[in-house]
């Protein structure tokens, strides 16, 4: 049974969600499968991939689009430290081509940025598959909640937007939500046990059907490669003891723990060779300067073999991300044979067997995130062990081959029920 699946995601290849999705697309494709992958933010020159057809006043509509709901957003005083999308107004052009590739099924992606708007998900006749990357889909707006439990209710009041109201933006695009998404024939698919059950939890998912499967990775791309070149590539000193942290947008975005990595250095054990920091997704520390270690900012690293090549390069990984649906990066790391240091909580829980593959440090600790750093490093002989331990988790649990032949099977049985 040869299924016609339609994959949408703001983007093909920025971020780490569209770099999942792209993957499971090659994945499937690998296997046979007919794909699709529709994208607003085409990057690469894939034949599979493409973008909306728009007529000269589509174009216009677009762009009234999107101002109009940068400026219902910038009415809030406070800007939200976590991305925030609304999607309220509907895009013809975009549910237009999606009618036009004929699906069996659709699977959505990251769909921020008013990618895809809430409207038009009523307009779709065809199973949906929804891959969680993050919480917009269940929230009033944001794409990770922090400690705020409206997305269990209705939203309204938001702290992100600083907002008293209880009818402030947050809520109206809860209402648009539950009203136009009520009746879809939906299954989410979370990439971690935390993430499904962040969605059951919530109002507008309490009921559908969310399955756990994870993001895949291929390890014949992400491997292990030898130390002393890779180190020679990233012009490293080959007898250096070098800690690595990245993510998109990774001294600036609080979610993703800079603040609580800079507090973590300062408790690190001293040892032979001082340990120093390499950083990518970042050209600069941004405004923190008070990083008690030497730091080397590699920029942004947009293929696939110089991230292999720098994970190779470095001795740990640490991931001080407050929330992650699942971290991407973190199985990167584990496939090319690097220990990782994380917070325990949610989604790396499910990569990270705690001190067999790296460690998972007491949320949110930045002692703790530093005794982990320090456990990893401190027994040579415990230290191979760790990382022949987290190869071997990439390739047992999440190469992309399984990963596609899971989300395969989940097709065949949504689509035998329909």
């Amino acid at each position: 049974m040869t299924v016609k699946v339609l994959h949408v995601s703001t983007s093909d290849l920025s971020g780490g969600a569209a770099r999942a999705a792209y993957r499971l697309v090659c994945g499937l494709r690998d296997r046979g499968s007919s794909v699709g992958l529709l994208v607003s933010d085409r990057t690469g020159d894939d034949r599979d991939c493409f973008t909306p057809r728009r007529s000269f006043s589509e174009r216009m509509a677009l762009r009234c689009r999107l101002r109009l709901e940068s400026w219902a957003l910038n009415r809030y005083r406070h800007s939200p430290a976590y991305p925030w999308s609304s999607n309220l107004l509907p895009d013809s052009a975009l549910l237009r081509s999606i009618h036009q590739f004929s699906p069996d099924l659709i699977h959505l992606h990251w769909i921020g940025g008013s990618h895809l708007p809430i409207p038009n998900l009523a307009g779709i006749d065809r199973p949906l598959v929804w891959t969680l990357h993050d919480m917009w889909p269940f929230t009033g707006g944001c794409h990770y909640t922090g400690d705020c439990p409206g997305f269990k209710s209705c939203c309204g009041s938001c702290p992100q937007l600083a907002s008293e109201s209880p009818y402030d933006l947050s809520r109206w695009v809860w209402l648009a939500k539950n009203r136009y998404w009520r009746n879809l024939n939906l299954t989410a698919v979370a990439p971690s046990r935390w993430m499904a059950d962040q969605a059951k939890s919530s109002s507008l998912f309490s009921k559908s059907r969310v399955e756990v499967i994870p993001n895949g990775v291929d390890t014949a791309v992400y491997k292990p490669a030898d130390r002393n070149f890779a180190r020679d590539v990233f012009g490293l000193p080959r007898d250096g003891t070098f800690l690595l942290f990245g993510a998109v947008r990774a001294c600036d975005d609080e979610r993703k723990g800079y603040v609580e990595l800079q507090r973590a250095l300062g408790f690190l054990d001293r040892f032979d060779k001082n340990p120093e920091l390499i950083v990518f997704g970042a050209s600069g520390p941004g405004d923190s300067q008070d990083i008690p270690v030497p730091t080397r900012f590699v920029g942004h690293l947009n293929d696939d073999i110089s991230l292999s090549l720098l994970y190779s390069a470095c001795d740990v990984f640490v991931a001080p991300s407050r929330q992650e649906a699942f971290s991407l990066v973190i199985l990167e790391a584990l496939a090319c044979g690097l220990p990782v240091v994380a917070f325990d909580g949610t989604g790396p829980r499910d990569l990270i067997d705690h001190l067999e593959n790296g460690y998972l440090a007491q949320p949110i600790s930045p002692e703790d995130l530093a005794n982990g750093i320090n456990w990893v490093l401190q027994d040579p002989q415990r230290y191979l062990a760790l990382r022949s331990a987290a190869r071997r988790k990439a390739e047992d649990e999440f190469s992309i081959d399984r990963v596609s032949q899971l989300h395969t099977d989940l097709y065949r049985s949504i689509l035998t029920k329909a």
